[in-house]
């Protein structure tokens, strides 16, 4: 294995914690700055969303649901064949296998 040199020709130990951690420390600070940077921006965002009421849709849209009230059908085309697929294969009876011995 070749272990990386130095200018001067000391040998450098390899792994994360190159400079006794330093590398390894500066990646922590690097993670928490960017996570507290989409923590705020997406707080500004959705407070905004909030005080203008946009989080929430309306308590009758809800009920019926998204797709029927804003759009007035289904999104899936398939969806009434996916549901009478999935009533028929919960109707059909069940086949027991016995152990081949």
């Amino acid at each position: 294995m070749h272990t990386p040199q130095l200018p001067n020709g000391e040998a450098r130990p390899g792994g994360g914690f190159y400079a006794r951690g330093e590398l390894l420390a500066a990646q922590i600070v690097g993670i928490v700055t960017i996570g507290g940077w989409v923590v705020a921006n997406m707080l500004c965002c959705f407070l905004t969303l909030k005080k203008f009421n946009l989080l929430r849709i309306q308590a009758d849209a809800e009920e019926i649901g998204m797709d029927h009230s804003y759009h007035g059908g289904s999104a899936c085309a398939l969806h009434a064949a996916c549901d009478s697929l999935l009533c028929l294969l919960l109707t059909l009876p069940r086949v027991s296998r016995r152990p081949r011995g």
